[in-house]
């Protein structure tokens, strides 16, 4: 017995055709629908998202978390108020989407508007980690009534970049850079 829900979908599959088929001017052309069974469907191998195995020394207080979606690494930083701050590592390949494009995202993240290439050049930093060219985005939004902010490292590694982001209120994100940066200086590609 058909689901009424398979039955829609192929009429609307063909009523898009018909219409395709008539404004590209195709007036003898046929809509072919296949159904493949489950069984003959191919697996690809796992893709990693890492370039090697990464470790590190976290600071005592940072607390682990399980890394969930795109994350390879995820701490928890509270304050004596209640107050936390998120840390994450994550990988991606290649360039990522960009400097600029990474930037303006962080920055919508806490309320603030996109900035040109050129601005973002000049509120960036970088150091030098471990023989690796790190780039510091330090971003804040004064103006929200606890100022938010994002503070992030940018690790090369081969073909991958690593970002090391820390989110949550500004003040608290001053208090952790110190071990936010020791921390950096511990990881290791393997």
């Amino acid at each position: 017995m058909l689901n009424i829900r398979y039955i829609l979908i192929i009429a609307l599959a063909m009523f898009m055709a018909g219409w395709l088929c008539l404004l590209t001017g195709q007036r003898n052309a046929s809509v072919e629908i296949y159904a493949v069974p489950k069984e003959s469907a191919v697996s690809l191998p796992k893709q990693e998202i890492s370039s090697g195995p990464m470790r590190w020394q976290a600071p005592e207080h940072w607390i682990e978390q399980t890394p969930s979606g795109m994350r390879v690494g995820s701490f928890l930083v509270n304050d004596e108020e209640g107050r936390s701050l998120d840390i994450s590592i994550i990988s991606l390949f290649g360039q990522a989407g960009g400097l600029a494009a990474n930037v303006n995202r962080w920055r919508g993240q806490i309320g603030l508007a996109s900035q040109d290439e050129e601005e973002i050049e000049k509120s960036i930093t970088r150091i030098t980690i471990n023989q690796s060219v790190v780039t510091i985005v330090d971003i804040k939004n004064s103006s929200a009534d606890s100022p938010a902010g994002i503070f992030v490292a940018i690790v090369p590694h081969g073909d991958y970049r690593y970002f090391f982001k820390m989110t949550g209120p500004y003040d608290l994100i001053e208090k952790e850079k110190p071990s936010f940066t020791a921390f950096l200086e511990t990881v290791n590609f393997g």
